[in-house]
């Protein structure tokens, strides 16, 4: 489902209510560059090894990563949630 988005003068991307909740209406988004594409997906859905690479250089530690990610998949295995 391509779309085109605008670049606010503040650098800044709006994206379409349809795109967010196709991708399950994350708070927080992952973004790459790949090939001068960018790509956006769920923060949420991040391996340890990304979430390292993401956050270590903030000082953060394997084990905290390690322990977020297990609250976040069982926030994910609740119904509801």
């Amino acid at each position: 489902m391509p779309v085109v988005l605008k670049l606010s003068s503040q650098r800044q991307l709006t994206l379409t209510k349809r795109l967010v909740e196709a991708m399950g209406t994350p708070s927080h988004f992952e973004a790459v560059l790949v090939n001068k594409e960018l790509v956006l997906r769920p923060a949420l859905k991040m391996t340890l090894a990304e979430a390292e690479a993401a956050y270590g250089k903030h000082g953060i530690t394997r084990d905290v990563l390690q322990e977020a990610l297990r609250i976040v998949a069982g926030r994910e295995d609740t119904p509801g949630s």
